[in-house]
């Protein structure tokens, strides 16, 4: 909204709202859902940014009759996303990700799909800089947790992996 109106409305904790839409999309799975919803961009100290989005989670699957993944009820997602940037010395890093919350669906075999989150922070450090090229390459590591991972209550996981992050 400040964008658009260019001038700031917000004061305090809110920096900005505005509206934002995603898709998720599986070729192999054969799923699809729509994301419609609202970002709150925050003004938190030190943060180069940190948004709280809220959408709706719209089934847009085929369905089991037409080869595709079961039909689902439409549900909500909750997702915090941040950047904070630091220094130790002269040395960049930054914790960056996000976390979501998908809430509880059911399933066209009239099964309770339970809620999940879904939690990547990473670590990053910045290559570049000690070479003249600050904000280009980082290096680090993100770490994957899954609770109730894509609503199936008997999994949850919890899988580091290494991260290379190239900003074109």
């Amino acid at each position: 909204m400040n964008k658009i109106r260019q001038k700031e409305m917000w004061k305090g904790l809110i920096q900005d709202i505005g509206v934002l839409g995603g898709v998720n999309w599986s070729s192999e799975a054969k799923v699809l859902k729509y994301l419609p919803g609202i970002r709150i961009a925050l003004n938190l100290p030190k943060f180069a940014f940190a948004n709280l989005d809220t959408t709706a989670y719209l089934d847009g699957s085929r369905g089991l009759a037409n080869n595709g993944a079961p039909k689902e009820n439409d549900s909500f997602m909750v997702d915090f996303n941040w950047g904070l940037p630091f220094s130790v010395g002269k040395q960049n890093f930054s914790i960056e990700g996000h976390v979501e919350f998908i809430g509880p669906r059911d399933n066209s075999f009239g099964d309770r799909v339970k809620w999940h989150i879904l939690a990547q922070p990473q670590f990053r450090y910045d290559l570049g800089k000690p070479f003249g090229q600050a904000n280009l390459v980082y290096i680090g590591v993100e770490l994957q947790i899954w609770i109730n991972k894509l609503g199936d209550g008997s999994t949850d996981e919890f899988a580091p992996q290494a991260l290379v992050v190239w900003r074109f």
